[in-house]
C-alpha cells in the first residue's frame, strides 16, 4: 500500500496463473496474472490496500520476471495505473449447521467484511418457501468465531439454539433445514450488500451431546419436581423412576427413589420439565424428617438414560447429587381426612389425615370432643370435652404418617364416660381440632376448618366401639378415723344403684373373720371413687379384735351385682372372690378419742345406761372417772361419784367391744342421788362428767375430759314401804326404816298409829312430835 521497501500493508502473491492473452513469447510485452484465491482474499480482506491507485503498488522482487535473454528484472515498485473496484455483490453459495456445538458456517462467492454483520438478517426455516411463522427462527445475535474470506462461522447464542432445537420440525435433517440470508446481513469488502437468498443446508451435523441437568426445584406445595436442562428435552423419554431425592450429595442417611409420576409437562422451549410426583412418593419423602425440608438437605441423583433430549441423546447419570436451586416447603395445612375409629372400650382413636403428620408434635389439648358439629356456646361446657392426656408408641401405631392411633389418657377417658352427651355413639363423637393439635412434617399446623361444611364428612365418626369391659375394683382404703371405706374403680361407675351388701370385709386373703356391709350407705356423684359411709357397720368392725386394724388383716371381696359402669349395656363390676380377696392399700387407724354420746338414768331400776361413740374395752372402764353432775361443766356445783356394778343391758358380764354398758347403782350412791333434789330429777340437771382415762376404745385411744347429757331420767315410781321400826319409851323415840330414801320433811306424824297387833284391837294415833333424819 506504500511505495516503500517497508510498507505498512503488503500482500505477497502466492500461486495463481499467467494468462498470455494468446500471444507468443516474441510478442509478449504484457501479461495477465490470475490471482490465487488466497491472494484475492488477502487483498479484499484488507481495506488499506487495493482500493485506489495510490494504495496499490506492485513490488517486484529481483528475478520475478526474465526477458527473452533470461535477464531478470531489477527490484521495482510500480503504482497501479488503474484499480477497478469489485462491483459484483457477493452471494452465499452454501452453508453447514453443526447442532452439536451450535455453529453455522456460511460460504460466499466473495470475501465478506466480517466486521459488519447484522445477525437479524439470518433466519432458519424448515422449507425454501416459508409457509408457517412457527417453523422459523430469526437470529437476534451471535458471535463470529471464524472468518476466512469467503467463509464465516457464526456461533448461535445458546438461547436461540435452544429455540431451534425445541422446534421439532426445524433443523432435524437436511430436508427441513434452510437458511434465509437478507441482503443487509452481510457486506463484502466493497461495502456491497450480499444477494438475498435462501439455501438448503449442505451439511447438517446432528446433536450428539448428552443433555445436562442444570438445576432443579422441589415444590411441596404443588408436589412438583421441576428439572431445568441445558437443551430441549423429549418428555416422552423422561423416566421419573430413574431419579432419587436424598438428603446429602453422597452417602445419604435418608433417600427416596421416585416410583414414577402422575404427569409431566414442559415449557415451550422444552428445557424446563415439570414432573408431577405421585402421592405415594410425596408421602415417603415427607415421612423422612431429615429429607427435603430445606435446600440444605435436598439433593437429586439420577440414572443413566432417565431422560433424553429431542435428539434422543440420553442423560448421563450422576453419582454425586446436585443440590436444589429452589425449594418450596409445604405451607398447606394438613386436614383431617377421616375419623376412622373411636374405641370406648380400649380408650383409643384412629385418625386419618390428608398428608403425613409428625406425631412428635401432638398437643392433645388441641383436640376437643363435641356432641355435634355445631354446639351453642352456652352449651359447650356440658357438651364438649378438651383432652389433656394422650400417649402413642412412635415405633408402632403412632409413627409419623397418614393414619395414627392415639391412646386417650385414663383421666380423659373416664371424664368422657362420665359425660352423657359425648361419645356414646357415632353420632355424638365429633372432633373439633385446634391448629396446635398436630403438625405436618413441614411443621405446619393442622387446618382447624371450624364449622366448615366441606369438612363435615371427615369429622363424622365412622366406627364406634362401645365399652364392653367390666369395671374392676383396683384398690381400696379403710379409714377408721372417718368411718369410711374408699373404693377406687378402673372406670366411672353409677352411684345411684350401688349395693353395699355386695361388699364383704375379711381378715385374710382367704376367708377369715368377715363382715358383710348392711348398714353402710353411699353418696355423691358417678365417678371412679366411691366413698362408703360405714355407719353402724364400723362399730361391728371396730369391735372385732385383730380385724381391720392394718393392711395385713384387712381384705375385701366383692359380688358382681355391687355396681356397674355407665355403659348403656351396664357392665357389672368384676367379682372378687373370698378365696382371693383384695388387700387394702391403706388402713387409717382410729385416732379419735372415744366419748360418751348419751346416757339415761333409771331411778326406778337403779340403772344408769351409757352409750359410747364407738366400741370400747368395757372391761377396763374406770368408774372413779365418772361422776354425775347437775350441769354440763367439768366441775359441776353438785356431783356424785358413781359406784355399782357394770353389766351389759342383759345383766351379763362385760366384754370388750361394747357400744353400751349398764351401771347398776349401789344403794349408797342411789341414796345420794335420791337424797339431793338438785340432781338426777330431770334431764336438765342430770349430766355425766367424764375425766380422761375413764375408758379406752378398741385401738387403745383413751377418752378426754368431756360431758354427756342425759337423754332420759326416769324417776323412782315404786311405792316406799316401812320395812321396820323400833320404839324406845325410855327416850320417847320412834325409829322407822323404809324401803327407799324418803323426804323426812314430808312426814305427817298424825298419819301414824301404834296398835297392838297387825289386826289391831287397840290403837293409839300419834298426835304430834318432832321428825329427825
Amino acid at each position: 500500500n506504500e511505495n516503500s521497501s517497508n510498507p505498512s500493508v503488503s500482500v505477497p502473491l502466492t500461486g495463481g496463473s499467467i494468462d498470455l492473452l494468446g500471444l507468443t513469447d516474441d510478442e509478449i510485452s504484457s501479461a495477465c496474472v490470475n490471482l490465487s484465491v488466497d491472494a484475492i482474499v488477502n487483498i479484499k480482506s484488507n481495506l488499506a490496500i487495493g482500493t485506489t491507485e495510490n494504495n496499490t503498488i506492485l513490488s517486484l522482487e529481483e528475478g520475478a520476471i526474465t526477458d527473452r535473454n533470461d535477464l531478470p528484472n531489477l527490484i521495482d515498485r510500480t503504482v497501479a495505473n488503474n484499480v477497478i473496484r469489485d462491483t459484483s455483490p457477493a452471494s452465499m453459495i452454501e452453508f453447514s449447521l453443526d447442532m452439536n456445538i451450535g455453529v453455522v458456517s456460511l460460504t460466499f462467492n466473495d470475501v465478506i467484511n466480517s466486521s459488519v454483520v447484522d445477525f437479524t438478517g439470518l433466519r432458519f426455516q424448515n422449507s425454501e418457501i416459508l409457509t408457517l411463522l412457527s417453523e422459523m427462527v430469526v437470529l437476534s445475535n451471535g458471535q463470529i468465531v471464524n472468518s476466512s474470506g469467503f467463509v464465516i462461522d457464526i456461533q448461535i447464542i445458546a438461547s436461540e439454539l435452544i429455540i431451534i432445537k425445541s422446534n421439532l420440525n426445524l433443523a432435524t435433517n437436511n430436508d427441513n433445514t434452510y437458511l434465509y440470508v437478507h441482503d443487509f446481513a452481510f457486506i463484502d469488502t466493497s461495502s456491497q450488500n450480499v444477494i438475498e437468498d435462501t439455501l438448503q443446508v449442505t451439511n447438517l451435523f446432528p446433536d450428539v451431546t448428552p443433555p445436562v441437568l442444570l438445576n432443579f426445584t422441589l415444590n411441596f406445595d404443588s408436589d412438583t419436581l421441576v428439572l431445568t436442562f441445558d437443551e430441549p428435552m423429549n418428555i416422552s423419554l423422561l423416566n421419573a423412576a430413574g431419579f432419587v431425592i436424598q438428603n446429602a450429595p453422597t452417602s445419604p442417611s435418608q433417600s427416596v427413589s421416585l416410583g414414577g409420576s402422575v404427569g409431566i409437562n414442559a415449557n415451550t422451549l422444552l428445557t424446563e420439565i415439570s414432573v408431577y410426583l405421585n402421592q405415594s412418593d410425596v408421602n415417603l419423602i415427607k415421612l423422612n424428617e431429615f429429607l427435603a425440608t430445606s435446600l440444605e438437605n435436598t439433593y437429586l441423583t439420577f440414572d443413566n438414560g432417565s431422560a433424553a433430549d429431542v435428539s434422543s441423546n440420553f442423560l448421563v447419570g450422576n453419582a454425586t447429587g446436585i443440590r436444589a436451586a429452589i425449594f418450596f416447603s409445604d405451607v398447606t395445612p394438613p386436614q383431617l381426612a377421616s375419623f376412622n375409629l373411636y374405641d370406648h372400650n380400649e380408650g383409643f382413636m384412629v385418625l386419618q389425615f390428608t398428608e403425613p403428620v409428625n406425631t412428635s408434635s401432638i398437643d392433645i389439648t388441641g383436640f376437643i370432643f363435641q356432641s355435634d358439629f355445631f354446639v351453642q356456646p352456652s352449651l359447650l361446657s356440658q357438651r364438649s370435652y378438651q383432652l389433656t392426656q394422650s400417649s402413642c408408641n412412635r415405633t408402632y401405631d403412632c409413627m409419623n404418617g397418614f393414619i395414627i392411633t392415639i391412646y386417650i389418657g385414663p383421666d380423659d377417658l373416664n371424664a368422657i364416660k362420665l359425660n352423657d352427651y359425648i361419645c356414646t355413639s357415632t353420632t355424638n363423637c365429633v372432633p373439633q381440632l385446634e391448629s396446635s393439635f398436630i403438625n405436618d412434617m413441614a411443621g405446619v399446623g393442622i387446618s382447624t376448618q371450624p364449622n366448615a361444611a366441606t369438612n363435615l364428612p371427615a369429622r363424622l365418626l365412622r366406627s364406634f366401639t362401645k365399652d364392653t369391659t367390666n369395671p374392676t375394683l383396683e384398690f381400696f382404703e379403710l379409714d377408721l378415723d372417718t368411718n369410711t371405706l374408699i373404693l377406687n374403680f378402673s372406670e366411672p361407675i353409677i352411684i345411684k344403684y350401688f349395693n353395699v351388701t355386695g361388699i364383704t370385709l375379711q381378715s385374710s386373703l382367704t376367708n377369715g373373720d368377715q363382715l358383710t356391709l348392711s348398714f353402710s350407705t353411699t353418696s355423691g356423684e358417678n365417678g371412679l371413687v366411691v366413698s362408703v359411709n360405714l355407719n353402724e357397720d364400723v362399730d361391728i368392725l371396730k369391735a372385732a379384735a385383730g380385724f381391720a386394724t392394718n393392711t395385713s388383716n384387712t381384705y375385701l371381696y366383692l359380688e358382681s351385682y355391687t355396681t356397674f359402669d355407665l355403659s348403656t349395656d351396664r357392665n357389672f363390676v368384676e367379682q372378687i372372690f373370698s378365696n382371693n380377696a383384695l388387700q387394702a392399700s391403706n388402713v387409717i387407724p382410729d385416732t379419735s378419742p372415744p366419748v360418751v354420746v348419751r346416757f339415761s338414768l333409771d331411778l326406778n331400776r337403779n340403772k344408769l345406761t351409757i352409750d359410747f361413740s364407738e366400741p370400747i374395752k368395757a372391761t377396763q372402764i374406770d368408774l372413779s372417772q365418772l361422776i354425775l353432775g347437775d350441769s354440763d361443766s367439768q366441775t359441776p356445783t353438785t356431783s356424785i361419784t358413781l359406784n355399782g356394778t357394770l353389766l351389759t343391758s342383759n345383766q351379763t358380764s362385760l366384754t370388750d367391744g361394747l357400744l353400751s354398758v349398764c351401771l347398776f347403782i349401789d344403794d349408797t350412791t342411789l341414796s345420794s342421788i335420791k337424797s339431793d333434789s338438785g340432781i338426777g330429777t330431770r334431764v336438765a340437771n342430770t349430766y355425766l362428767v367424764i375425766t380422761s382415762g375413764a375408758f379406752l376404745d378398741m385401738n387403745d385411744q383413751t377418752n378426754i375430759d368431756h360431758q354427756a347429757p342425759s337423754i332420759q331420767v326416769i324417776s323412782d315410781q315404786t311405792l316406799t314401804e316401812v320395812t321396820g321400826f323400833s320404839l324406845d319409851l325410855n327416850l320417847g323415840l320412834l325409829q322407822l326404816s323404809f324401803s327407799d330414801v324418803i323426804n323426812a320433811s314430808s312426814a305427817k306424824i298424825t298419819s301414824l298409829s301404834l296398835q297392838d297387833a297387825a289386826l289391831a284391837t287397840s290403837r293409839v294415833p300419834l298426835s304430834g312430835g318432832t321428825v329427825t333424819h
